[in-house]
């Protein structure tokens, strides 16, 4: 398979779009890889069988002719083996933490899935191994627009951007109405550090 294929593919799969990365598609053609190499880890073959991340790096370096750094693996390993790992397509064998022997390989669904023709197998396949539809994330606050604040119904006031005036906006609306349902609440308020100036408002 070709990078652009080990892409689209990852499309098909619900990957995430941010992580759909030629670095990836590396990754993923590496421990594909099934063509006999020397300097493996001891009983391996080629790359199919267990790669390391210094191996993988040569597999770019060497079959895609792209000039990697060395210190460039713990961007593969991050950002690439780890969103992979954690979606079961790529599965790491490690005996400890620093182990220098760690590597990696696919699935062996996936792997197989590489090498399927178009067909109701493929197509059962990738239905297996489909992550499911993230939902849509939650609309981050814009911290450049104004922040309105309501005093009372009808009576807005406009502050500044910025976080502090997002606590402000808190403070008025949430904290305010709270002190006066429980009034006794406002002597325990103003005691604490930092509280004195807000309630006095």
């Amino acid at each position: 398979m070709t990078v652009d294929e080990i892409k689209a593919l990852l499309q098909e799969l619900n990957f995430p779009s941010r992580r759909i990365t030629e670095q990836t598609a590396f990754c993923i053609l590496a421990l594909a890889d099934t063509s006999p190499r020397r300097g493996l880890l001891a009983g391996h073959m080629c790359l199919a069988d267990g790669a390391r991340i210094h191996d993988i790096l040569n597999f770019v370096r060497q079959e895609i002719g792209r000039p990697v750094a060395e210190n460039t693996r713990e961007s593969y390993r991050k950002t690439s083996l780890r969103p992979l790992m954690e979606a079961g397509w790529v599965i790491r064998h490690q005996l400890s933490t620093n182990d220098p022997h760690t590597y990696y390989r696919l699935h062996p669904d996936f792997a197989r899935l590489l090498t399927l023709p178009p067909g109701l197998e493929r197509d059962g396949l990738i239905a297996r191994l489909r992550l499911p539809e993230r939902r849509r994330a939650k609309r981050k606050l814009d911290l450049r627009q104004d922040v309105p604040v309501t005093l009372a119904p009808g009576e807005v006031h406009v502050l500044s951007p910025g976080r502090h005036n997002l606590l402000e906006r808190a403070v008025v609306e949430v904290l305010g109405p709270a002190l006066l349902r429980h009034p006794r609440w406002s002597t325990w308020v103003i005691q604490l550090p930092g509280w004195v100036t807000r309630t006095a408002l």
